[in-house]
């Protein structure tokens, strides 16, 4: 009788357990498993892609107080798995090897697609400390701090000759109500003597892209600074545009913009190439306000008339060009907008759209940069002449991607803004 009564205690003993009130956890604590949580989403179901990855090289040391510039590379990177492959522009075969042996010279890096993410969001032996709040992008930010033993960290650095695992130290902030990733900074720690590096560091900004299947996280910019023991200092500023999905006919499509806006289906579109220095002349098809636009929202324009080289049509009058808007940053009395163009298709033809800004409808906008450049190009008629550009600051040119500003605290771009796009070439280095 009385074992079965404590048997029968023991039983409600542990029904009721549940419904005892249990302690709170930390609003803190709470949001970092969200934010782990969202990661663990977005970093793990990327699908294999393609990027064109443009780096400015420069350089500082006490006889140059100014950063200089020593050059500026373009590659094609490909993530594939958890793996990041690299090639020139052009070239037939992603290769699997070092980035720093495909280069040859100067600093390079990789990794910032998803490898110091996970290691800092998803890691075991990752140790994060609530920072506090921030605003970032006008959007409410949670920062954490972490850090990562040298004995459990999965980066590398290599100087003189000599590579060395070290250990990572960094911060990382994620919206507080999407608990989406925007920005990780990391920097090394416990660096070994004998590389030659004093300090060494990446910071990294997310954007959702849409790609062929959906919309995915991925970095849009990073910059890495290394400081040397002798003196001087290295800045990468690495940009990433023209992310389509990995495949051998894929190009990027929009949420926005459907098969018959487009012309046709990708996939069955035949791929042509539009020569370097060629005048494209296009209007805006899709309505920019500031209110309701966000960074991400697809954009189409057409081509207004036919872009003509050495007497062909390379570009005819309607063609769609597809594209998101990449900026939308308000300033004192302004706001600073990108475009990125990605994709220009036609009857069953598509071309990847690879042209820097040239002029933008003064009625609405005014080009964000103001220094002369001169060359020659072939202007819609067929006619080789030279144009001279006035850029306001020297700003490092993303093929596809034109910056510009729109006075104001408010502003919509209409349907038939005029833009005016000269091709480019890519190249190893410039």
């Amino acid at each position: 009788m009385n074992m079965r009564s404590a048997r029968v205690i023991l039983v409600v003993a542990g029904l009721m357990a549940p419904l005892q009130a249990q302690p709170e956890l930390p609003r803190e604590v709470l949001l970092l498993a969200r934010i782990r949580r969202q990661a663990g989403l977005d970093l793990t179901h990327i699908p294999s892609f393609t990027c064109l990855e443009t780096i400015g090289r420069f350089s500082w040391d006490r006889s140059s107080a100014p950063w200089r510039r020593q050059d500026a590379l373009q590659l094609d990177v490909a993530h594939i798995g958890a793996k990041e492959l690299f090639a020139w522009p052009g070239s037939a075969n992603f290769e699997d090897r070092p980035l720093a042996e495909i280069v040859g010279t100067g600093m390079v890096s990789s990794g910032e697609f998803t490898s110091f993410a996970r290691d800092a969001l998803l890691a075991t032996d990752s140790v994060a400390h609530y920072g506090g709040e921030e605003e970032l992008r006008g959007r409410r930010m949670a920062r954490y701090d972490y850090d990562i033993a040298q004995a459990f960290s999965g980066l590398s650095v290599s100087g003189n000759g000599r590579r060395a695992r070290v250990g990572e130290h960094g911060s990382f902030w994620a919206d507080v109500e999407s608990y989406e990733l925007a920005r990780l900074n990391v920097s090394a720690v416990e660096i070994p003597d004998g590389l030659g590096i004093e300090s060494v560091g990446t910071e990294i900004e997310y954007q959702r892209v849409h790609m062929a299947q959906g919309d995915y996280l991925l970095p849009q910019r990073a910059t890495t600074r290394m400081r040397r023991t002798a003196g001087g200092e290295l800045r990468n500023e690495i940009e990433f545009t023209h992310c389509r999905q990995f495949a051998a006919e894929s190009v990027l499509s929009f949420s926005d913009v459907t098969a018959a806006e487009s012309g046709a289906t990708p996939e069955h579109k035949e791929e042509t190439r539009i020569p370097a220095r060629v005048v494209i002349r296009i209007r805006l098809e899709t309505p920019i306000a500031s209110a309701t636009a966000k960074v991400g929202d697809a954009v189409s324009a057409v081509v207004e008339a036919n872009a003509v080289c050495k007497g062909a049509v390379v570009a005819p009058e309607g063609a769609v060009l597809a594209g998101r808007l990449r900026m939308l940053q308000k300033e004192a009395g302004r706001y600073v907008v990108g475009f990125e163009f990605t994709d220009l298709t036609w009857g069953d033809k598509h071309a990847r759209f690879l042209a820097r800004l040239e002029s933008v409808d003064a009625r609405y906008a005014r080009l964000l940069m103001r220094s002369v450049h001169e060359e020659e190009i072939t202007n819609p008629e067929g006619d080789s002449v030279k144009s001279t550009t006035i850029r306001e600051a020297p700003v490092f040119s993303l093929p596809g991607v034109g910056t510009f500003f729109v006075p104001g605290s408010s502003f919509v771009l209409p349907r038939g803004m005029r833009m005016e796009w000269v091709t480019v070439e890519l190249g190893h280095a410039k």
